[in-house]
C-alpha cells in the first residue's frame, strides 16, 4: 500500500465557529484528501462540531484556551508524543495558543515544514495591554521556528511584520462553508420569523456573543433606533460568554421586539431574513459571515477594522468599531433609501462570487506541494 504525504493540523478546539468548519471543509475536499492524509490533534470541548468519521483525531486533552502554565507544559509534551507517533510530513498549527504550542513542540521533534495559520492576530482587540504584549513576544519567538505564516489580507502580514516577524506569508482567502445538517430549530422558528417580516424590518447578525464580536453594540443601535422608529426587530442567531450582557441590555425592550436563536446549523435559511445585517466586530481577520450573507444579496453594514475594509471595502458600508450611533445611522440609511438597499445587495452579491471554495482550495494544495513536492510516495507492505 503506498502512504499519501501525511498533514498534522494541531487546533486548541474545534467549536463552533469558522475556523473548525475550515479545518473540516480543507480536510474533507476531494481534491485535498486524495493526495494527503489528514489527522487532526485537538483538545475537548462542550460545542465541539461534528467531525466526519474518515478523519483520524487525535486529543491533546490539556489544550485549554486561558493561559494555564501547568495545562500548557502537559499539552506541550502531548504534542510532542503525536508528532513523534504520526511522523507527520507537514505540521499545520492553527490559532494562537495551538500555534505556539504546537511549532514549539514541532522544534523539540526536530520536526520541518511547519505552518502556522493565526486565523486573525491578537494584537488588538482581544486582549490587555500586557496580555497582547506577552503575546507578540511569543508570536515574534515562533516565528524564527516557523516556516510560513497564511493571512488572509495584508492586514495580517503588516501586523505580524509590525512586531518583527521576517517570515514567509502566504495568502489564503477564506470561503463559505456550507453544513449538510439540517436543524430542526430552523423549522421551530422560521414560520414565525416569516410572519414578524410581513410588517418589520429584520436587522441582526449571526455570530459567536464573545467581546471581540462586538454585538453589544448591534443591540444598543437597535435600542437606538427603536427611538425614532417601530418597524425594525432584532434577530441575534448565535450564543457565547457575552449572551447574559446582551440580555441585560434587552431588559428594556418588549420581548416581542427581538429573538435571540441560539446555534443554528441550518443558517441557508436565516440570511435571506434580514433587510440589513450587521458585522460589529472589534477585530476580525476575515468576516466569513459577509460573505456568507452575500449570497443573498443582503445590504451589509461592517466594522471598519481587521481585514474586512481589505477584502470587503467598497462591498459593504463601513463604520467605526464600538460605535452604535454610527451602526445606527447606517442601518437607517440603508432602510430609508431604497437605490442604496439596491447597491448594496448587488455588491454583496459580487463579493460573495470572488471568494469562491475552490479558490480557497486551491490555494491549500499550493502551500502543502511547497513543502511535499519533494517527497515520494511511501511504500507500507503491511
Amino acid at each position: 500500500m503506498i502512504e499519501k504525504p501525511k498533514i498534522l493540523t494541531l487546533i486548541t478546539r474545534m467549536e463552533r465557529g469558522g475556523v473548525p468548519y475550515e479545518v473540516v471543509q480543507v480536510a474533507t475536499h476531494p481534491e485535498i484528501s486524495k493526495r494527503y492524509e489528514n489527522v487532526i490533534a485537538t483538545g475537548f470541548c462542550e460545542n465541539e462540531i461534528e467531525i466526519p468519521p474518515e478523519i483520524k483525531v487525535r486529543r491533546i486533552k490539556n489544550f485549554v484556551r486561558e493561559i494555564s502554565p501547568l495545562k500548557d507544559i502537559l499539552a506541550l509534551i502531548e504534542c510532542i508524543r503525536v508528532i513523534r507517533e504520526e511522523r507527520p510530513d507537514v505540521i499545520h498549527t492553527r490559532t494562537s495558543k495551538a500555534g505556539f504550542i504546537g511549532r514549539l513542540a514541532a522544534l523539540l521533534t526536530g520536526s520541518k515544514n511547519v505552518i502556522y495559520s493565526p486565523h486573525g492576530h491578537i494584537f488588538y482587540g482581544y486582549f490587555s495591554p500586557l496580555k497582547t504584549f506577552v503575546f507578540s513576544v511569543m508570536e515574534y519567538i515562533a516565528s524564527f521556528f516557523t516556516d510560513v505564516i497564511t493571512v488572509r489580507t495584508d492586514d495580517e502580514r503588516i501586523a505580524f511584520e509590525s512586531i518583527g516577524c521576517r517570515t514567509k506569508f502566504f495568502n489564503i482567502p477564506k470561503a463559505p462553508v456550507k453544513t449538510k445538517k439540517q436543524d430542526k430549530k430552523v423549522q421551530e422558528i422560521l414560520p414565525k420569523i416569516q410572519q414578524i417580516k410581513k410588517k418589520n424590518k429584520i436587522i441582526g447578525t449571526i455570530s459567536r456573543f464573545e467581546p471581540v464580536k462586538g454585538v453589544e453594540y448591534i443591540v444598543k443601535a437597535f435600542v437606538k433606533l427603536r427611538e425614532k422608529r417601530k418597524d425594525v426587530f432584532l434577530l441575534l442567531v448565535g450564543d457565547g460568554s457575552e449572551r447574559t450582557k446582551i440580555e441585560d441590555v434587552l431588559k428594556e425592550v418588549p420581548k416581542d421586539e427581538y429573538m435571540l436563536t441560539g446555534w443554528i446549523d441550518s443558517k441557508d435559511k436565516i440570511y435571506p431574513l434580514f433587510d440589513v445585517f450587521v458585522v460589529s466586530s472589534l477585530n476580525e481577520a476575515w468576516g466569513i459571515t459577509i460573505l456568507e450573507a452575500g449570497e443573498f444579496g443582503i445590504p451589509i453594514v461592517a466594522t471598519d477594522v481587521g481585514g474586512i475594509p481589505y477584502f470587503a471595502g467598497g462591498y459593504v458600508k463601513l463604520v467605526p468599531p464600538k460605535n452604535e450611533i454610527k451602526i445606527a445611522e447606517a442601518i437607517e440609511e440603508i432602510l430609508d433609501n431604497r437605490k442604496l438597499a439596491r447597491l448594496l445587495s448587488q455588491r454583496s452579491k459580487e463579493l460573495h462570487s470572488k471568494f469562491t471554495e475552490e479558490l480557497m482550495i486551491k490555494r491549500y494544495i499550493e502551500l502543502y506541494d511547497m513543502f511535499l513536492k519533494n517527497v515520494s510516495p511511501k511504500n507500507n507492505a503491511s
